[in-house]
């Protein structure tokens, strides 16, 4: 299946550079207040502020301080509902009193409770509040005349305009489901009942007016490089959610076109076809986050500084970051960076189609399009003052030249910018990740692709390393790379160099991961972390340690853990684990440090395999690594010992793993893996050795290609090229030989020993040997070649000897099986 690159971050161009102060003279923990929208306000930090919906509930006699609708209190619902669609919670909270008499009454009937508005409106508190707050958010307006309301007895008024805003949006809404009389009444009594309670008369939404946004200062909600469908647009003739009519059936969106999705929409929406659930979402601004489980899971970002009055939505969340735990739906303000994790794309809440995510962004408590207006003449918003304000475009510079995100009437940046890609050719099957970090983090061998994610000015920092360069993921970033495809569940081997200080940064919690992966890596709540692997070094009770940590589907943990004597510099570091034994290992610089049998090993391992750290913000190692190396099989103790004496597997040349490759057959898999800055990559060519290059073709993720002529030293090349013709070649060169034909013959044996005889004729290099007492050889060193080799028989069992031959090519031949009790029966090698 075609595959286009889309999670990779560049550290020149595309990480977010986003400017605007977050709240001027904040400090960690403070006590701050951030005026809002209406006339709200809450805290930052500590419990939720009194003038909280749930605060206010609490100083009134009425049943809703207390009241619940399924899990969800009277005022988490409340607040939700303003928050989503922007209205003063102030309205709702009169409303509630002013026919059904809930701020009053401790205990009204059950009938009134589930239909506070009455019976036009849909069963149930939630349902009811939802219902009410779009209905009233839809009355603003735009009107080009005065709306007329009909009544339940036929009977009709016209409403004037000449009203604060929100007057005239509850006029209408009162309207509904009632009498002329009745709506008289209603009208008569609510200003002064909003006065009553909340000590001023009804107001448009922001006290105190900012001026608007001199420049674009939002970036990316979503890591760069992610790719994208522009799903939905923002409707410029009357951008609500309410989904009743608007007098028309079509869109105007900034560019002043139509026949797009959909009318009335307040904001945009993205869908992400790569991951439609589970795409990590980004603040565009820093500020202050306020997390909101109803209708959907959504964040509501308020800007500060340069900023202030605007504020960014970001709704229909998978999940939420772990920032919010214990913050949900209380008011309490969690401090942003732009770039900084919120959640993961999801399909919470009503969406109509599939998961997406839906981006808003308001100003003084007015709907804007974060794109502009450039559809000719004046912003079709501008005649919408209650609940819309004239765009303009928002999205920081940093991202002009690429797609969407460019201002219609500005050229676009060109893209001189060539892929960064990489090209092996497969020798081991079962090796299925592999990053030499050399200058990017672009894999070598390996599924997926990269993802990055990174606070403004933040990026991955390379130096010198155990083999080329090594990489360092500092604080404010994140590497990840793909579970499937490159972790095997049932075993598996994960290795890696590290160069170890002399005292890891400081941190909490002393503890600083070499690599996580995890399905729960939020639960802070409950500290479980059901189905987790990850590899740490900790400090408990002032001694340092290695931790290999599990934990099963059912939270059941266990930790392997070995004390810490390791001097500062490289070291080399690998775990393995076979969930069908229950085993796991931990081998520091090729010696087996710690081992355990039977553990209960996870059944996951999550989406994304964490380097440097354990997840956003948390556990940062931040130490140079090198040579990430994941394998589906739990490697043997001799291989790892050739990993830490900086050999490849089975490889007798000192070296990365893959650099000097050899292969017996003609028929080769090339491992094809390339990222580009500003998108996909259009096509890829291939070439072997001296012929032309091949016609383009689509970007794959491996091909199938044969070594044409004589034995001896050949080329693959690949070029790929990026939307903008721009194009990175690459070349690896791979030996075809033949494997070393070994001779081997039993000389003498009795009860307890044998003696081989050993030749290679026509051998190339140095040839080394194994010999085993059972078929799999990987665990057996390898030896110098010598003419004679006496071996012990194992007691009790029948008197056979495996044997095999290795080339200085690193080509291995078939497995020989000797012995009395096999008159010397030649079988082939079965690999691993």
């Amino acid at each position: 299946m075609p595959r286009t690159v889309f999670r990779y971050y560049s550290v020149v161009i595309l990480l977010l550079f986003v400017t605007g102060v977050f709240v001027p003279g904040m400090s960690v923990g403070a006590q701050v207040h951030v005026a809002l929208k209406h006339d709200q306000s809450f805290s930052v930090a500590g419990n939720p502020d009194p003038g909280t919906v749930q605060s206010f509930l609490d100083s009134q006699p009425g049943v809703l301080k207390q009241f619940h609708d399924g899990p969800r209190s009277a005022a988490h619902i409340i607040e939700s509902y303003a928050a989503y669609y922007s209205l003063n919670p102030h309205i709702l909270l009169t409303l509630l009193e002013l026919g059904p008499g809930l701020l009053s009454e401790p205990h009204p009937a059950q009938t009134i409770l589930d239909r506070p508005f009455g019976s036009l409106g849909p069963a149930g508190f939630t349902a009811q509040i939802d219902w009410a707050t779009r209905e009233v958010r839809a009355g603003f307006g735009p009107y080009s005349k005065d709306p007329v309301v009909t009544f339940v007895d036929g009977s009709t008024t016209t409403i004037s305009r000449q009203q604060e805003p929100s007057v005239v949006a509850v006029q209408r809404f009162l309207a509904l489901g009632h009498t002329q009389t009745e709506w008289r009444g209603f009208v008569d009594r609510y200003a002064p009942l909003f006065k009553h309670y909340f000590g001023d008369e009804p107001m448009a939404p922001t006290p105190t007016a900012t001026p608007k946004a001199t420049q674009g200062f939002l970036g990316l909600p979503w890591p760069a490089g992610t790719r994208m469908i522009h799903a939905a647009y923002f409707d410029h003739v009357y951008p609500t959610v309410d989904k009743g009519s608007d007098g028309n059936n079509f869109i105007v969106t900034y560019l002043g076109t139509s026949n797009v999705s959909y009318n009335t929409h307040d904001g945009h929406d993205f869908y992400f076809p790569d991951k439609p659930i589970g795409t990590p979402i980004l603040a565009a601004a820093p500020g202050i986050a306020y997390a909101f489980s109803t209708p959907g899971n959504g964040v509501v970002v308020r800007h500060g500084g340069q900023y202030a009055g605007y504020e960014t939505v970001y709704w229909h969340l998978d999940q939420f970051d772990v920032k919010f735990q214990g913050k949900i739906d209380n008011q309490i303000g969690v401090p942003v960076q732009a770039g900084e994790v919120l959640g993961v794309s999801g399909k919470s809440g009503f969406t109509d189609g599939g998961a997406h995510l839906h981006f808003e962004v308001r100003h003084n408590g007015l709907e804007v399009d974060p794109y502009g207006w450039y559809g000719g003449g004046s912003d079709p918003c501008a005649a919408w003052t209650a609940g819309c304000e004239a765009s303009v475009w928002l999205w920081s510079d940093s991202l002009r030249g690429t797609y969407d995100f460019t201002p219609p009437n500005s050229p676009a940046v060109p893209d001189i910018d060539p892929p960064t890609g990489t090209l092996s050719v497969v020798q081991q099957p079962e090796l299925s990740l592999l990053v030499h970090f050399d200058g990017h983090p672009v894999p070598s061998i390996g599924m997926g692709f990269p993802e990055i994610t990174a606070a403004d000015g933040a990026a991955l920092h390379y130096s010198d390393g155990v083999f080329g360069k090594a990489v360092t993921v500092p604080a404010g970033v994140n590497l990840t790379y793909p579970i499937t495809g490159n972790v095997d569940l049932n075993a598996g081997t994960i290795a890696l160099w590290a160069n170890v200080p002399q005292s890891f940064p400081t941190n909490g919690t002393n503890r600083h991961y070499l690599f996580a992966a995890s399905e729960n890596p939020g639960d802070s709540a409950h500290n479980i972390y059901t189905n987790t692997l990850t590899l740490r070094h900790q400090v408990n009770q002032n001694v340092p340690e290695w931790n290999f940590w599990t934990v099963d589907a059912a939270g059941l943990r266990h930790d392997l853990v070995v004390t810490d004597t390791l001097q500062p510099g490289w070291h080399h570091f690998a775990v393995t684990w076979d969930k069908p034994t229950g085993a796991k290992r931990l081998f520091i610089d090729g010696v087996l440090a710690g081992q355990a049998t039977g553990v209960a090993l996870p059944s996951g391992f999550g989406e994304r395999l964490e380097v440097g750290r354990w997840t956003t913000g948390y556990g940062e190692a931040g130490i140079p690594m090198d040579e990430l190396a994941v394998w589906k099989r739990a490697l043997a103790h001799a291989e790892l010992a050739d990993l830490a004496t900086r050999h490849d597997i089975d490889s007798p040349n000192v070296g990365a793993i893959g650099s000097a490759p050899a292969v017996p057959t003609r028929d080769v898999t090339l491992d094809t893996n390339a990222i580009d800055a500003r998108g996909g990559i259009v096509s890829v060519q291939l070439k072997r050795d001296n012929e032309a290059w091949g016609d383009p073709l689509p970007y794959y993720d491996s091909y199938r290609w044969s070594i044409t002529g004589t034995p001896g030293l050949h080329s693959f090349a690949v070029r790929y090229t990026d939307s903008a013709n721009n194009s990175t070649e690459v070349t690896t060169i791979i030996l075809l030989a033949e494997p070393p034909v070994g001779e081997a013959r039993l000389t003498q044996s009795d009860a307890s020993t044998g003696t081989f005889s050993l030749a290679v004729p026509n051998a190339v290099g140095p040839v080394m040997f194994q010999v085993g007492a059972i078929a799999d050889l990987s665990d057996v060193a390898w030896e110098p070649l010598v003419p004679s080799k006496t071996w012990t028989w194992t007691p009790g069992a029948p008197q056979i000897a495996y044997l095999r031959f290795r080339d200085a090519n690193g080509l291995i031949g078939s497995t020989l099986l000797l012995g009395p009790d096999m008159h010397q029966i030649f079988v082939p090698l079965l690999n691993r």
